[in-house]
């Protein structure tokens, strides 16, 4: 018995460690995404520690600290995951790993621009 669950608990880190290294090569371009996908979004709540936010009712994954996303705020200027607040509204590109949502591209849109879906 202890054997089976010693070698549950290594499969489930093991794939851990593999979603997360999966994140970071999609979010830093080292791996193309299956089917990157675009569409907009409020931000409802941000996890900061965590790197993640639920934008309209989905959880959507930052990559570990350190990686350089392309956040572009309104007027062009460039932003950072930790510049982002509830209220926001963006558009966003993204690619969809299982149930994860991993954000490659976001670009800030002005309010009158933003579809509620």
């Amino acid at each position: 018995m202890k054997v089976a669950i010693t070698l549950l608990m290594m499969t489930l880190l093991a794939f851990g460690a593999r979603a997360e290294e999966s994140i970071l090569e999609i979010v830093t371009g080292q791996v193309q995404p299956d089917a990157p996908r675009t569409t907009t979004g409020r931000v409802w709540e941000v996890d900061y520690a965590e790197r993640t936010a639920e934008i309209s009712g989905y959880m959507y994954d930052f990559g570990p600290p350190g990686v350089t996303l392309q956040i572009t705020l309104l007027g062009g200027g460039r932003g950072a995951f930790e510049l982002l607040e509830p209220g926001q509204t963006f558009e966003i590109t993204y690619d969809e790993r299982g149930d994860t949502r991993i954000v490659m591209e976001l670009v800030q849109i002005a309010e009158s621009e933003f579809e509620d879906h």
